[in-house]
């Protein structure tokens, strides 16, 4: 009778946890994805048309001589003076810098000030990595080529 009732147990536990499983979190929206290689560049560029932003962070001077396509220049040191893009808060915002230092600043600077979905592409050579152009004068930015990034 004892090896019955546990049995019992067991099965119920198991129906309530499967249960529970298919069950929740069916209603609440997916998260965005926050790591640069989980998201593809399609889903940015359709969040773009659809009025989300792509920030270098970067001095003015690096983002000439090379940006990534649809990027605006917003400097951080910029953003640290209280300089935010003109966006609603609850647009997706794409950083990226250098090394992903600045951008890492930047999305920090952005989420203090009430942007609630910023999303840190650490750095240009990344987005060259998952598919996207650049435009300046240094078109040669390429995986293989980090530094020039």
């Amino acid at each position: 009778m004892k090896r019955v009732l546990i049995f019992l147990g067991i099965v119920a536990i198991l129906i309530v946890g499967t249960f529970y499983l298919t069950n929740t979190n069916k209603n609440e929206p997916a998260k965005q994805k926050t790591d640069p290689f989980e998201i593809s560049l399609s889903q940015i560029n359709s969040n773009m048309d659809d009025g989300s932003l792509l920030i270098d962070v970067r001095a003015a001077k690096e983002y000439d001589a090379d940006h990534a396509v649809g990027a605006v220049n917003i400097p951080v040191e910029d953003m640290q003076k209280g300089k935010y893009p003109n966006v609603k808060k609850d647009k997706i915002i794409y950083v990226y810098c250098h090394s992903g230092r600045r951008a890492t600043q930047a999305k920090a600077i952005l989420e203090q000030a009430g942007y609630d979905n910023v999303i840190n592409l650490t750095s240009l050579y990344k987005w060259v990595a998952m598919g996207g152009k650049t435009d300046g004068s240094n078109p040669k930015c390429s995986v293989k080529s980090e530094s020039s990034c």
